[in-house]
């Protein structure tokens, strides 16, 4: 039987409109979910291909564990709106816990205006109260204004772009390499270094790596455009592990998804960019755009890298527990949370 949570009486206007509640969707409520959502979020993949990515994502073990796509239904059955619920490991402070990240909130276009995506969002935190996740998660591409009503707040969080250095300069004896799967242990503990140091910030075990990992290299398989290059690549110093860099290549632009480094050394993150730089300019790129984590940019003087506070993606939060303290999070490097993290 799917989890089946109902809110009676929270949701009602007036004794006309039925009860509603959240259930784990169907298969066929997800087939039409996608389809109809496919327009908004499939990023240039056909309606088949972005079917497939899904499917396969759904099959892994970490979202067998720890994600769903949840329906907010009337009494008829009617889907009224959705959303996908994702609970990963984040650092808070000095607690590690799981959260509830809210992501792909999508309302039918003959529903839109009527609330239904707000008491959805209302019913899924009360959900995450009563699993006592102490914190609720989302990264918005709609601006702020909704989501503050349903008291989550910004985190400051920034963008960086540029246009590369003719000479990247990196040290001899610095190399990168394609990743393979033995070098999954290594890349987590650098995202770790990192992680730790950041007073929020997601975790990953084995399971959510492979299930990123799928979800990007995948997504670029099947979206097979011959202008994109997706590298995931391991930084060797001599023979040893010096980090990891996660990019895109094309479209005149050198998109760095993420990067890490032993010990979490923006000094080392600094160097890899440099390698990679490289690279990129070798493939007739110039511009730059990412997500550098703090400090990186203070280490590259030369590049002129110019920040701004984001406009897309905005990480935003709302306390579940009285007793989580989230003061600490009031500047742009308070919160690591990398590009390959946006649910």
């Amino acid at each position: 039987m799917p989890e089946r949570v109902t809110l009676a009486g929270v949701i009602r206007r007036d004794p006309s409109i039925p009860m509603a509640s959240l259930t784990v969707a169907r298969d066929d409520q997800l087939d039409s979910i996608y389809r109809e959502s496919h327009a908004l979020w499939g990023s240039g993949l056909l309606i088949e291909d972005y079917l497939g990515l899904w499917r396969e994502l759904t099959d892994t073990e970490w979202a067998r564990r720890h994600a769903g796509m949840y329906v907010w239904c009337d009494e008829a059955g009617t889907v009224l709106s959705s959303v996908k619920l994702y609970r990963p490991e984040l650092r808070v402070g000095d607690r590690v816990c799981r959260a509830t990240v809210i992501g792909a909130l999508f309302t039918p276009s003959a529903l839109r205006g009527c609330g239904h995506a707000s008491r959805l969002v209302e019913a899924a935190l009360a959900h995450a109260r009563e699993r006592g996740d102490p914190l609720a998660l989302l990264f918005s591409d709609i601006g702020t204004d909704f989501y503050v009503r349903l008291g989550f707040r910004a985190l400051p969080a920034e963008e960086q772009w540029g246009v590369l250095p003719t000479d990247p300069r990196p040290p001899a004896g610095w190399s990168l390499r394609p990743k393979v799967a033995s070098d999954l242990a290594a890349m987590s503990r650098a995202h770790l270094d990192l992680a730790t140091s950041r007073p929020l910030a997601m975790i990953r075990d084995t399971h959510h790596w492979t299930f990123l990992d799928i979800r990007s290299s995948r997504f670029f398989e099947r979206l097979n455009d011959r202008r994109l290059t997706y590298r995931q690549q391991v930084v060797l110093c001599g023979r040893e592990f010096a980090g990891y860099l996660i990019t895109v290549e094309g479209r005149g632009e050198w998109n760095v998804r993420e990067l890490g480094a032993v010990e979490g050394s923006p000094e080392t993150m600094a160097t890899i960019l440099r390698l990679g730089a490289r690279q990129a300019q070798a493939a007739g790129l110039r511009g730059f755009y990412g997500w550098l984590p703090p400090g990186v940019a203070d280490h590259l003087p030369d590049w002129g890298i110019r920040r701004r506070r984001r406009r897309r993606a905005v990480p935003m939060v709302r306390e579940l527990d009285e007793g989580l303290d989230l003061s600490g999070l009031a500047t742009a490097d308070a919160a690591y949370l990398a590009f390959q993290d946006q649910f």
